[in-house]
């Protein structure tokens, strides 16, 4: 939770040596970014939370989210973007941090509810790397996976989506893309769309 710290030089290892090196950190010259991010009004452990530099800003930080769904991470002074991913959210709608004077409290992201997409790809039982990605056009937000199940010459693999309409899109470098561009699903909360 303290992003990057100062390089440490002029540390030898030698034989038969086990230096020590202390970090200290002043925390005071930090500031704080927390948040939350729920699924249907539950927090939502394990997203991982990403803070970037913007506008003169450089550097960043990163966590995840608690058990419930909550989340902080310290930076130095500035403004930041705010974003975040987890396999059953996909990415997360970009938030702004301004620090430079305080603290900071995110609003939650909250997540409406989510289906599932189902895609099978036949005949593919040899093919490998297999890679698939649903995304939003008018959000630009969705998911992936690399990850399948094979079932006799198919490959199977369930993507978790936020409710909406989808285009999909498969693929191998091996066979290039599978899908064409204009493939779309409709997403239905509590669902599972083949």
């Amino acid at each position: 939770s303290l992003g990057e710290l100062t390089a440490q030089t002029n540390v030898v290892v030698a034989s038969g040596t086990n230096p020590s090196v202390t970090f200290t950190v002043n925390s005071g010259n930090l500031k704080a970014i927390s948040g939350r991010v729920t699924l249907g009004g539950t927090g939502l452990s394990g997203v991982k939370i990403g803070a970037r530099g913007s506008s003169t800003t450089t550097g960043g930080n990163g966590t995840e989210t608690d058990s419930n769904g909550s989340f902080r991470l310290l930076v130095p002074a500035g403004t930041y973007t705010v974003s975040g991913w987890s396999p059953d959210t996909g990415g997360l709608s970009e938030k702004s941090a301004d620090v430079r004077s305080s603290n900071v409290t995110l609003s939650d992201w909250t997540l409406g509810g989510q289906g599932t997409l189902r895609i099978t790809i036949q005949n593919a039982s040899n093919i490998s790397p297999l890679f698939a990605g649903a995304f939003s056009t008018s959000t630009g937000r969705g998911n992936g996976t690399d990850s399948w199940t094979t079932s006799g010459t198919s490959k199977i693999s369930d993507i978790k989506l936020a409710a909406g309409t989808y285009e999909i899109n498969a693929g191998s470098p091996l066979s290039c893309e599978i899908t064409s561009s204009c493939s779309t699903a409709t997403i239905t909360a509590g669902e599972t769309t083949n």
